[in-house]
């Protein structure tokens, strides 16, 4: 993994470009495979996420098909894609309302991971705009303060993450 990420991005732009099919494949292993990749100590996350934004950027213009089989894949990936820092954030943020809809239906434990990486995590997501707006300041993995905007896709799901919190 840490050579297909170094590739400077083509080949997780072929592998993206699959419409999912990919990642659906390989996280619907009973989700050994994904453990596999995130239970090397982070590095393949790592790697993915220091490759810069090209491999993020691939992975995320798959319609979000791509997120939401890394996002059910567990709380290991999202951790690892978190702690990245705000480039891969940033990337997944500017696909708009698709990605980040799939990363707050994942449930619970992707927003967690997310909201734990501190507050360029939580403004990344903020700027994905519309329909996904979740403006956080986190501090010591404690939401100080939340406010979700209404939107026609995920409403339910934003409330069920804020309601985690309290």
């Amino acid at each position: 993994m840490r050579y297909l990420a170094s590739a400077g991005g083509n080949v997780m732009r072929y592998l993206a470009s699959a419409g999912g099919n990919v990642m659906r494949y390989l996280a619907s292993a009973g989700g050994n495979v994904m453990r596999y990749l995130a239970s090397a100590g982070g590095n393949v996350m790592r790697y993915l996420a220091s490759a810069g934004g090209n491999v993020m950027r691939y992975l995320a213009s798959a319609g979000g098909n791509v997120m939401r089989y890394l996002a059910s894949a567990g709380g290991n990936v999202m951790r690892y894609l978190a702690s990245a820092g705000g480039n891969v954030m940033r990337y997944l943020a500017s696909t708009g309302g698709n990605v980040m809809r799939y990363l707050a239906s994942a449930g619970g434990n992707v927003m967690r991971y997310l909201a734990s990486a501190g507050g360029n995590v939580m403004r990344y997501l903020a700027s994905a705009g519309g329909n996904v707006t979740i403006c956080a300041a986190v501090s010591h993995n404690v939401v100080l303060h939340h406010h979700a905007t209404i939107g026609p896709y995920n409403t339910v799901h934003i409330l069920h993450f804020l309601n985690t919190f309290t």
